[in-house]
């Protein structure tokens, strides 16, 4: 019984504090504009989503409208993502209007389905001791690069092809390193 009235006072509270950030947005992003140097918030807009979403005016203007309401002052585009490449003008135009409203902008990239997969088991990640793969990694930074001052790379830019002496993976549930090989 208790827990019931705790989780609907979580419940309420956290209606609230939506309600209130939405129904003051504009004081939000006027705020986050004016504290950016305190705090900047973030948001990375994928691959798919730029060239789905964004490219059409009312995707653009949704996200704008977004981004303005929760606070957020700085967009990561994202130029590649499994095999998947935004069109320059799709990004060129996002890009303007991000920074037409006072966004910083910067690039992404998320280095997944390049070529060959990787020999570890998990298909997402390439092998980047490949020729092909290398080529294609420098054709996509390239790109990016000719785009944005600032790119972040996501977090699968990792090998998983086994090393001699490298540590093993953790056991399901262990929670603890099993050791070298």
């Amino acid at each position: 019984m208790i827990m019931r009235k705790i989780h609907r006072a979580a419940f309420g509270f956290a209606f609230l504090l939506l309600f209130t950030g939405y129904a003051f947005s504009q004081s939000n992003w006027d705020l986050a504009r004016k504290n950016k140097d305190i705090l900047t918030v973030t948001t990375l807009f994928t691959a798919q989503d730029v060239g789905k979403n964004l490219a059409k005016s009312e995707g653009l203007d949704f996200a704008v409208d977004w981004c303005k309401k929760t606070g957020i002052t700085k967009v990561y585009l994202e130029t590649y993502r499994d095999n998947y490449y935004v069109n320059r003008e799709v990004i060129e135009n996002a890009k303007k209007r991000f920074l037409g409203e006072g966004f910083e902008v910067s690039g992404c990239v998320t280095p997944t389905r390049i070529k060959k997969a990787s020999a570890g088991g998990w298909n997402v990640v390439s092998c980047y001791t490949n020729k092909e793969t290398q080529e294609e990694l420098q054709r996509i930074f390239e790109l990016t690069a000719s785009l944005f001052d600032e790119i972040m790379v996501d977090d699968f830019l990792s090998q998983t092809v086994p090393v001699k002496n490298a540590w093993k993976p953790r056991a399901a549930g262990s929670g603890q390193i099993t050791g070298a090989t």
